[in-house]
């Protein structure tokens, strides 16, 4: 292998290095399969470059298809998901949350708001709750 074969194959090796740490780092699954993309490359380059069956570069193309497929499944790690896929645990938690704050504010909210506005707000909701329940008895659809 000549030296700037080797240049080639370091410069490569940082470049898929350099996107899957990338990829991590901003949550951007689309570096990830750049990755994946140079990690084969590197596969490509050592299988060509080798000149038996098991020396450096044969070796080093196999570690680069097994690094390929650790970067094609980072990049469904790191995506984000929608909130269908988001634990009930985290959604319980966040509900809890909102119940301590509700019942912190609440009185506040009662020592300033008048009794009059606490109805009007009262009345407001049950209207929007009754309308909400009889759109989805005609049409089915929530929302």
């Amino acid at each position: 292998m000549t030296t700037a074969n080797a240049i080639f194959f370091v410069g490569l090796i940082i470049l898929a290095v350099g996107l899957m740490v990338g990829a991590y780092h901003f949550r951007k699954p689309a570096l990830s399969l750049g990755a994946v993309a140079g990690w084969l490359l590197i596969a490509l380059f050592g299988f060509t470059q080798s000149a038996i069956t098991w020396d450096i570069y044969y070796g080093l193309g196999w570690f680069s298809i097994g690094l390929a497929i650790v970067s094609a499944l980072e990049a469904l790690g790191i995506r984000e998901k929608p909130e269908s896929m988001v634990e009930k645990d985290d959604l319980d938690e966040y509900i809890e949350e909102q119940e301590e704050y509700d019942k912190k504010d609440s009185r506040f909210r009662r020592a300033i708001m008048p009794a009059r506005a606490r109805r009007r707000r009262l009345v407001r909701s049950k209207k929007a709750e009754k309308k909400a329940s009889d759109d989805f008895a005609n049409t089915g659809r929530i929302g």
